[in-house]
């Protein structure tokens, strides 16, 4: 093999396994059990988004207006002057809790009490969805942007599904990406065989063994597997994580309080009442469905 025809190989082989890094959700070793390890420090890392990214959105940076003046509405972000930044804003933050929010749902899913964990987390995001309302200037229309931010994360997943499956059904899989150069008769810098080949990683063409094992099952409860203080403390995580952040929302709603007048101390989003409610609604069953579980 000529010098050249080696290093291109090579760098072949470096981008797919770039392209698998990043497309694959985990890389535990395929023949040996998972342990909670893996989970615990997905938990974390998941958790912590979670917690950062839900306080940043009802308490945006630059705070809130405290009086209705100048064209300003009280309790509206002081960032969304400035919209395309604040757009930005609101779509990155969404992306990102949405992102940790799916995860923590995969890792806890099948595990006691999972139900309690899904609900305390919609009405987390419901709190979180009517905490924006709050903030964004209702004649900027920023508040529909996540919207079309939060399903992001999920959508991403589900395309990578349909185009593993799609490259499986059209013939190209196959465990060498040159191969398939070679059979197409594609030119050389064309890549997007190679991305078809990973779909050997969720579309497995040989019958179900161990190492084709779905990575979502593979961290799911499992009663021969997990003990009882590993599920415990997994469940730990997830209502602590979310109790914090929708206790902290009740005390110090978003939009502030009023500072002077007669409805000083009271939330400036409760003259949005309909809002509000929805608001007050979310946030105390996602804390309440927390303490039962604690």
């Amino acid at each position: 093999m000529e010098p050249l025809e080696r290093e291109t190989t090579s760098n072949k082989s470096k981008m797919i396994n770039r392209l698998k890094h990043m497309i694959s959700p985990t890389s535990p070793p395929w023949k040996t059990e998972t342990t909670g390890d893996i989970r615990n420090i997905m938990l974390v890392g998941a958790a912590l988004i979670a917690t950062v990214t839900f306080q940043a959105g009802i308490t945006p940076p630059g705070g809130v207006w405290q009086e209705s003046k100048d064209g300003h509405q009280a309790g509206h972000a002081v960032y969304s002057d400035q919209r395309d930044p604040f757009k930005i804003f609101l779509i990155c933050n969404t992306i990102a809790l949405t992102s940790s929010t799916f995860l923590l749902l995969c890792l806890t899913y099948g595990y006691p009490y999972f139900l309690e964990v899904l609900i305390a987390t919609i009405s987390m995001l419901g709190t979180y969805s009517s905490g924006i309302y709050c903030i964004v200037p209702h004649e900027s229309q920023s508040f529909y942007l996540i919207f079309v931010a939060a399903p992001a994360p999920i959508v991403t997943r589900f395309v990578i599904w349909v185009v593993a499956f799609a490259a499986r059904c059209l013939g190209f899989l196959t465990p060498n990406a040159d191969r398939i150069h070679a059979r197409t008769k594609l030119p050389e810098s064309w890549y997007l065989p190679h991305i078809f080949a990973l779909a050997e990683m969720f579309c497995p063409s040989k019958p179900a063994t161990k190492r084709s094992a779905s990575w979502f099952k593979r961290f799911q409860y499992n009663e021969s597997r997990d003990s009882p203080s590993d599920a415990r403390n997994v469940l730990l995580v997830v209502v602590a994580l979310i109790a914090a952040v929708t206790f902290q929302a009740g005390v110090n709603p978003p939009g502030g309080v009023w500072q002077e007048g007669e409805h000083a101390g009271r939330a400036i989003y409760a003259s949005q009442k309909f809002a509000f409610y929805i608001f007050l609604v979310s946030n105390t069953l996602a804390l309440s469905s927390c303490i039962l579980l604690r």
